[in-house]
């Protein structure tokens, strides 16, 4: 019959077992990484290149977010201004 003791016995066996697969897919990918230096660099560059592209684009998105605000801002401001008109004029 199945005991706690097998049970316990099957865990840890798959357990290692899983252990072990994991770290060779770790090692492997490592492995692979150092064989293909050049194509790394490049892809590391590439990486790069594409981050400063995306910063450049996130700050004119936070111009334009701010540049919103301010718009928002003077049209309220504005609104204010008319209703305050119509009551003075009323």
């Amino acid at each position: 019959m199945f005991t706690v003791k097998s049970a316990a016995i099957a865990a840890v066996t798959l357990w290692v077992l899983m252990l072990f697969y994991l770290s060779s897919q770790l090692f492997g990918i490592h492995n692979k990484a150092s064989y293909d230096g050049d194509n790394l660099s490049e892809r590391l560059n590439e990486a790069l290149q594409n981050l400063r592209e995306l910063r450049k684009q996130n700050d004119n998105l936070k111009e334009l977010i701010e540049a919103e605000r301010r718009e928002h801002a003077a049209m309220q401001r504005g609104d204010k201004i008319v209703k305050w008109n119509k009551y003075e004029s009323a």
